[in-house]
Parts: C-alpha cells; structure tokens; sequence
C-alpha cells in the first residue's frame, strides 16, 4: 500500500509505503527511506492519510495522520490512526486510537475532513468515529468472500465496497443502510473480466 500527504502537507516530500507489513517513510525528492513508523502491533495492508480537524491541535500544517490496517498474526486485525512524530525519530510517533477487529484488515477508507472513517475486516464493513475510533455502525457486504477495497464519494454520503466475490455494494452514510448492489459479469462488458476479485474502486471527483 502506498500513502501521500493530505492537502494540509502539500509542499513536503514524504510519502508512506507498506512493504510485508512495515510502514515506511520515504522522501520522495531525495529518493530514500527515512525510517519506520511505529504501528500498534499491526501488519499493514492498508492506509490512508487523512485530515481530521478534531486532531489538528495548534500546529500549521498539522502533524499527519495515517490510519493504517493489517493483521495482528493470529487471525484478526485491527485500524489505527497514528500520528507521524519527526521524520528523524521513531519513538515520536503516537498512535492516537486503535481498534480491534475479527479478520484482518485490507482496506480503509476516509472522506475529505472525516467524521467517520471505515475499515473493512472480512466480509463487513466497520465505521469508526474518526476522532476517538468508537465503533459507529457494521455494515454487512454479502455473507462470503473478503473485502479488499473501499470508498467514498466525493460528498462523503456513500461507501463503495468489493472484495473477492464479483460484487460491489453502496451503502448510504452514515446512515449504512444499503443503497445498491451491483453484481460483475464477466461477460458483462466489451473486455469481459479475468478475474472475480475487485480490488480497488474510485469515484469520479
């Protein structure tokens, strides 16, 4: 998985990058590794930058945030939000909230100024309060198959989910109440599909 900055941190050069669950930081211009993020006990698959005014605090730009998902090892997983401390010094990361899930994580996902943010842990969708990571909603995408990618739409009042069943499912936010299920053929259209997992989606901004 691969992380730029959020608008608020436009003019630096870092980026994040999770290479068999480390999470790294990267100057871009100077084309080099800086070190490691701390992560609560998490092997990343999944992050997201995100701006969340509830935890900017009193520094311009404010320090970024990731929310970052992975597996613990042993079968579950987990979402956190970690603070990005200075670039020269690991142990100055914080991680701000952190919640457990059943299954591993493969994909999060954040609106623009999030309220909420969501994860997806297995074949269900988890939405946590963005400031504190309380758990808000769980929205079930079919019964089977894992889910390995999310999104928002640009005014933040539907989520996109789809995983390894050829199938994406909408949900109104934040209410979570389904608004569409659309089902992949792979005849369905001119270059048919090669492959019944979906593992990314956007929306057109």
């Amino acid at each position: 998985a691969v992380a730029g900055p959020t608008d608020a941190h436009v003019a630096s050069p870092l980026c994040f990058v999770s290479v068999d669950g480390a999470l790294l930081v990267v100057d871009i211009d100077a084309g080099c590794v800086l070190r490691s993020v701390g992560t609560p006990s998490l092997q990343v698959e999944a992050m997201v930058c995100a701006q969340i005014a509830e935890l900017d605090g009193d520094d311009w730009p404010p320090p970024p945030l990731l929310l970052v998902g992975g597996g613990d090892g042993g079968g579950g997983g987990g979402i956190a939000c970690v603070r990005l401390g200075d670039v020269e010094a690991e142990d100055a990361d914080a991680v701000v909230w952190r919640a457990a899930t059943d299954h591993p994580v493969y994909a999060v996902a954040a609106p623009p100024e999030p309220k909420l943010v969501a994860c997806a842990a297995g074949s269900v969708v988890v939405l946590h309060g963005a400031a504190d990571g309380s758990p808000l909603a769980r929205l079930h995408a079919g019964r089977d198959g894992v889910l390995y990618a999310l999104a928002f739409s640009p005014a933040a009042d539907t989520l996109l989910a789809a995983g390894s069943a050829e199938v994406v499912h909408a949900f109104h936010i934040p209410a979570g109440t389904r608004r569409a299920v659309q089902r992949l053929t792979r005849s369905g259209w001119a270059g048919g599909l090669n492959t019944a997992t979906i593992n990314a989606l956007a929306f057109v901004s």
